[in-house]
């Protein structure tokens, strides 16, 4: 009889240890160069084990994946080290759940404190190519003379580009942020980027340095879909978990932007 007890224990720890081995997440949504040490990229549908090598072509790329026993989980580098000479890493060590780190931004903004906390607590994550930020036309009035502009530095030159404007809101344009004598750059080649307002004394204060992306259309689409597809309960559930994906991915979303893609 001990020894039946003994043999039931240890299939049970067996098939415990089987099924850790056996855990695997497959990838929905890939951002920017991020391939297997083999140079294989990865792509949606890709299914990796925990122990898979990956290489990461930029500091900023990033996938999301699922796994069908513990939910949805962003793969980015972060603060973790490469193994060894070979600059791979343990998708282990890159696993992050996605659960819980929900953030987005709303409100108009109507004062300079205001103002500085919403742009200083970044990364921010703008939905499409453009962004339509509420800001208080009385507390920042916004005209031929008075307006936000973006400064930032490029090839050694400051730039600095007026923020386009409504009067009621703050227009985050990507083509005309990055645009210098009529050429667009890539926004990877720029840096320092920092809001600053030109108000009626003509001289211009400093809101903040800033840190943002313009998540492409095609990957919002994408993006949606996928959550609507995985998540199958309410409309406020999807906006709730697509949101924790975009601000682990790129960064916090304007909850308007959001619920636009959920109409």
């Amino acid at each position: 009889m001990k020894i039946f007890k003994i043999a039931i224990v240890c299939f049970t720890i067996l098939l415990f240890a089987q099924g850790g081995i056996a855990q695997s997440y497959t990838i929905i949504h890939v951002k920017g160069d991020l391939k297997l040490a083999d140079g294989t990229p990865l792509k949606r549908g890709t299914k990796l084990n925990p122990d898979a090598q990956l290489v990461f072509g930029s500091e900023t790329a990033a996938a999301a994946a699922i796994s069908n026993s513990r939910g949805r989980f962003v793969i980015k580098k972060g603060g973790v080290s490469a193994n060894s000479n070979d600059s791979f890493y343990l998708l282990k060590a890159v696993l992050t759940p996605v659960k819980g780190r929900m953030s987005t931004r709303s409100g108009k903004l109507n004062n300079l404190v205001v103002l500085k906390k919403f742009f200083s607590d970044t990364p921010l994550a703008f939905l499409g190519d453009k962004e339509y930020v509420e800001i208080s036309p009385e507390a920042f009035p916004q005209d031929y003379q008075r307006f936000f502009f973006l400064r930032y530095q490029y090839l050694g030159e400051t730039i600095n580009k007026k923020l386009l404007s409504d009067k009621q809101t703050m227009i985050w344009d990507k083509e005309e942020i990055f645009k210098v004598d009529g050429e667009k750059i890539e926004q990877a080649e720029t840096s320092n980027h920092e809001l600053y307002y030109l108000g009626t004394n003509g001289s211009p204060t400093l809101v903040s340095s800033v840190s943002f992306a313009f998540v492409p259309r095609e990957e919002l689409n994408t993006l949606v879909d996928i959550i609507k597809v995985e998540e199958s309960g309410s409309k406020e559930l999807q906006i709730k978990a697509f949101t924790e994906l975009i601000t682990d991915l790129y960064g916090k979303p304007l909850t308007a932007s959001v619920e636009k893609l959920f109409e």
